[in-house]
């Protein structure tokens, strides 16, 4: 199949890499007693409209069509288009988009999910590694702070725990629904990372925006997917925060499909090693003059980690679970930990939230 710019079928063609002209700096000058003729009034509207509203927020257009058909799977990770000013963008029955944590497209035209489309994960967990010690017949250790996890949209990333008979890890702060009302178009990242204890903590999920002139519709049967990653057999670790999807018209928003920004499970105790926390459910943000959501938006929190016995020895060592990473929700607590093995189990993450936001996504900015 041939086209003409643009993308088909999967095929990326060559795509131009600079953004367009503005409508023009104001490059005019006056002096006292000058008339304003029509040309010079109009530069001037112009130039005002450009910085304001459609132009930036909704592209030009330039890089055409975006098509996918017949199963294609198109994945941008490792190498993005350089433009992403789209006309149109159609994602056919069958067929995959999969795009990094904070990409934005924009479309002069529609935006039509009938796909999947997959968002990356944010960022990486933090964790507290521990050099166990036992020759003098009682435990001791060597805390090794690693960098912590990456924040993302929470204010702060899940804890790691800390060894024996101490505190478990905290989880990430989640940002409450009028700060993400108003600030929803400075995001650029998705949910915070966990922390793990011994072990790496896990990622959140990542944030795709779409920014329409258009109608964005996610068809019944699709789905687009940015959650936090689960902890699965990493012991200890909490589960990331959920991702976050803003789909935004200046027409309408239509969702009778599946979204799911939902946090990750807190991983597993072992018998040294307390359960982690869940990671806090994402966000999901519709924005228009007309929204319709008759679909499913799943923003759950994370399940805790299941608790076993922690049957370290006295000798031995014993660390309290890591913390789940905050999005729309915040993340849930590790298990704490006593002489006798578990002492508080761990939670799961808070759930996240929809808002639906009757406006022109345009004048938000």
């Amino acid at each position: 199949m041939k086209t003409t710019g643009g993308i088909v079928c999967g095929a990326l063609l060559a795509l131009s890499a600079s953004w367009p002209a503005g409508a023009g700096e104001i490059v005019d000058t006056y002096s006292s007693g000058d008339t304003l003729t029509a040309t010079m009034m109009n530069n001037i509207k112009a130039a005002v409209n450009d910085n304001n509203t459609a132009a930036r927020f909704y592209g030009d257009g330039s890089a055409k069509d975006l098509l996918l058909v017949g199963g294609a799977t198109l994945d941008w990770t490792s190498v993005p288009p350089v433009n992403m000013n789209f006309q149109n963008v159609t994602i056919e029955n069958g067929s995959a988009l999969i795009v990094p944590a904070g990409t934005t497209i924009r479309c002069t035209g529609d935006f039509v999910n009938r796909g999947i489309i997959i968002v990356r994960t944010n960022g990486k967990g933090g964790y507290r590694s521990y050099t166990d010690s036992d020759a003098s017949g009682s435990w001791s250790y060597t805390g090794v702070p690693a960098s912590p996890g990456d924040t993302g949209v929470s204010s702060q990333p899940g804890s790691s725990g800390t060894a024996d008979f101490l505190s478990a890890g905290s989880g990430g702060q989640g940002i409450p629904q009028a700060v993400a009302a108003s600030g929803f178009m400075n995001f650029r990242w998705g949910g915070g990372a966990s922390s793990g204890t011994r072990y790496a903590g896990n990622p959140g999920g990542g944030l795709l925006k779409v920014q329409c002139q258009g109608e964005v519709r996610n068809e019944a049967g699709a789905e687009i997917r940015a959650i936090g990653y689960g902890a699965i057999n990493i012991r200890g670790s909490g589960g990331g925060g959920g991702g976050i999807v803003v789909l935004a018209s200046r027409q309408s928003v239509v969702n009778a499909g599946k979204i799911d920004v939902s946090g990750g499970r807190g991983g597993l105790s072992s018998n040294s090693i307390g359960a982690g926390g869940g990671g806090g459910g994402g966000i999901a943000i519709l924005v228009a003059p007309q929204v319709t959501n008759t679909g499913t938006i799943n923003v759950s929190g994370g399940p805790a980690g299941s608790e076993s016995a922690v049957t370290g020895t006295a000798n031995g060592m014993r660390y309290a679970g890591g913390g789940g990473g905050g999005s729309g929700g915040d993340g849930g607590f590790g298990s704490s930990l006593n002489a006798s093995g578990v002492n508080t189990s761990a939670t799961s993450g808070g759930d996240g939230y929809v808002l639906e936001i009757n406006a022109d996504p345009a004048t938000m900015m």
